[in-house]
């Protein structure tokens, strides 16, 4: 999935179709305009208000795990790329445990 809507989480549905054992997505990661930054990148700085710390990132919980994917996240191309961040975007591959 390549630059999803701002504050939009379409990563849960991939998760919880069961023929889905890996998405990648692409864009700005953890702190960008992709997605929502704790539903789809767990990103402890948006952790519901109420949560506990100890809650996991909700692609952990949902039984994923996250692995950037360089090999795909260098040849990428972001609109706010400069001499000081070059790579603003990345690539990030979600797979699924025990599948």
């Amino acid at each position: 999935c390549a630059w999803m809507p701002m504050g939009v989480d379409w990563s849960h549905a991939f998760r919880h179709t069961p023929t889905v054992r890996e998405y990648l997505l692409l864009g700005e990661a953890d702190d960008g305009s992709v997605g929502h930054l704790w539903r789809t990148w767990g990103n402890p700085a948006f952790r519901p208000p109420t949560a506990p710390p100890s809650l996991p990132p909700p692609y952990l919980a949902d039984g994923w795990e996250r692995a950037d994917v360089p090999e795909i996240g260098r040849w990428m191309l972001n609109r706010f790329d400069s001499d000081l961040d070059p790579h603003g975007s990345r690539a990030v591959s979600f797979v699924r445990l025990n599948s």
